[in-house]
């Protein structure tokens, strides 16, 4: 009777324990029942004539940093009263040929938030009478100043051409001004509905300032905050394993989590012989060491290059370098072999990969919907278009763009020691993002620099004000046929099929692993204190029932 009511509340305390762990995520799923906002884009074209700037994934890329669901679909198969079924628009006018009738008729009939992006604003005031007047001179302008409600950032630009003069209605708000010394000009702002940005550009201040105008009217996924990311860039199998343990005690001692960025196997192209981190039973050691201490594994390719005229490092892996278009490859079943084969190598080594960063950020279109079925996030600069190499750099993590669902950027590029200066393109930059209220700056170091170099990097970011971010604060998952790892809220799970790859399973997860066991001991010390308090006080009750019957 005893052990059944001890029991009896060992079970209702697991219950109330567990009940209590899942309470917050259970909250976490109430609130995702409330459908979020929509959005649609409506766009002329992708490419800008002359440019390979993918600008439809360049602002898709801003939204998806925000809790919203959003669709797009090009003006010309736009049918009248489409709009009605989302809560904002956004029109992307790159070539300023947004010219469908039953488009603007619906603007001008609507009341909700639509947001302006590029020319033709002489045609959109024509067709729907907005409270607003266009002037025909054009003006070039070489200095932008963004406003929010804390402070006013004045930037050097170079020349903005082609920018209309306006005059606003009176409830007008200007977040973004264009000047040239003598003439001010309006370049992001919202007019009775509508919110305008005067032209594509998808770089630096005037892409981040309309990414910063975007929070005045969307609710972040994310925390408004402002973080840094820092990778230990390309390590492959012949970098020196002091050097990098050396990288791991810096950043743990300034606890600092960082991505160390591996390469599987080495080419020598003028041997043709392939090594791998196998091979390398030192080097593992010290990667391991990293792991152990804030480093989280992003795979880089397998081998980083594709021709064998390029030595690992120096090539391009997912696309052809050389000749600059799409590999010549059945993508599916390439992709497939490099991954697994990358994978393979850093389980039987203990090392586990969270995330994908492309080798040079070069992939075809078609190689990261392959790269998708695998990781969930990809780490960089994206390539947008298969025309030519060109990339995106987003100032914030976003989600759901057509190559990626997760997307860690890198907007600071790295310590480049053959400029006169390394700090000040690093510097440059973090004062562009300085104007947002709320980002993410990436930046990345090669390990063949001295501790120092990466002392004096780390402490400009530091001066900034911004903490260094762990990029297991978000959900990650990699699968393939073996191994299947998926991280949430730093809690790892891991689905082994191959019984090869379970040896080295444990390793990155020690840090886990005991933060379980004191959980359990926690537990059953509790259990213990309950089963041996409720059995003092039955033995207790009974000596008391005896030595009332002995006294009658």
């Amino acid at each position: 009777m005893i052990i059944k009511k001890s029991l009896l509340i060992m079970i209702c305390f697991f219950c109330f324990f567990t009940s209590e762990l899942s309470f917050s995520e259970n909250n976490t799923d109430i609130v995702n029942i409330i459908s979020p906002k929509s959005i649609l884009i409506i766009y002329d074209q992708k490419y800008k004539i002359g440019d390979f700037t993918d600008y439809l994934t360049a602002y898709e890329g801003l939204i998806g940093h925000f809790d919203l669901t959003s669709s797009h679909m090009q003006d010309k198969i736009y049918k009248k009263n489409d709009i009605n079924n989302y809560d904002y628009i956004m029109i992307i006018n790159v070539n300023n040929e947004i010219k469908n009738k039953f488009l603007f008729e619906d603007l001008k009939d609507t009341s909700k938030t639509v947001f302006w992006i590029g020319g033709g604003i002489n045609k959109l005031i024509e067709k729907t009478n907005i409270n607003m007047h266009f002037e025909n001179n054009q003006y070039t302008y070489n200095t932008l100043k963004h406003y929010n409600d804390n402070f006013i950032k004045t930037y050097s630009v170079d020349n903005v051409n082609n920018i209309p003069l306006l005059t606003l209605s009176k409830n007008s708000t200007i977040y973004t001004k264009l000047s040239n010394g003598i003439i001010n000009s309006p370049y992001i702002f919202k007019n009775d509905n509508f919110v305008f940005k005067l032209n594509v550009a998808a770089y630096e201040e005037e892409y981040y300032a309309f990414a910063d105008v975007l929070f005045n009217f969307f609710t972040s996924k994310f925390p408004i905050i402002k973080t840094a990311t820092i990778r230990i860039e390309d390590i492959h199998p012949l970098r020196d394993p002091e050097k990098l343990k050396k990288i791991a005690d810096f950043l743990y001692d300034r606890n600092i989590p960082f991505m160390m960025v591996v390469i599987p196997a080495y080419l020598n192209f003028k041997t043709d012989k392939i090594i791998t981190l196998s091979d390398k039973p030192k080097l593992v050691e010290a990667l391991k060491y990293m792991q152990n201490h804030g480093g989280r594994v992003i795979l880089h390719g397998f081998k980083h290059t594709f021709h064998k005229r390029f030595t690992t490092g120096e090539g391009y892996e997912l696309w052809d370098g050389y000749l600059s278009r799409p590999l010549d490859v059945n993508i599916k079943t390439y992709v497939n072999k490099l991954v697994s084969k990358g994978l393979n190598v850093c389980y039987k080594n203990g090392l586990y990969p969270i995330a994908f960063e492309a080798p040079h950020y070069a992939a075809s279109q078609d190689a990261y919907k392959e790269l998708s079925k695998y990781f969930t996030t990809i780490v960089g600069q994206i390539q947008t278009s298969d025309y030519h190499f060109t990339t995106l750099t987003f100032p914030y993590e976003t989600t759901n763009i057509s190559q990626a669902k997760f997307v860690i950027p890198e907007n600071l590029e790295y310590y480049n020691p053959n400029n006169n200066n390394p700090l000040r393109s690093i510097e440059k930059k973090l004062n562009e993002l300085s104007m947002m209220r709320s980002y993410t700056a990436g930046v990345f170091f090669h390990p063949y620099l001295t501790i120092d170099e990466l002392k004096a990097t780390v402490n400009l970011i530091e001066s900034k004000g911004l903490k260094f971010k762990d990029p297991l604060e978000n959900n990650f998952s990699v699968k393939t046929k073996d191994l299947s790892i998926t991280f949430k809220n730093h809690t790892p799970k891991i689905d082994t099929y191959n019984k090869n790859l379970l040896s080295n399973r444990l390793s990155i997860f020690s840090n886990y692993f005991f933060d379980f066991m004191l959980i359990i001991l926690i537990i059953a010390t509790i259990s213990f204190l309950v089963f041996y308090i409720t059995n003092l006080k039955s033995r207790t009750y009974f000596r008391r029932i005896k030595k009332h019957y002995e006294d009658i």
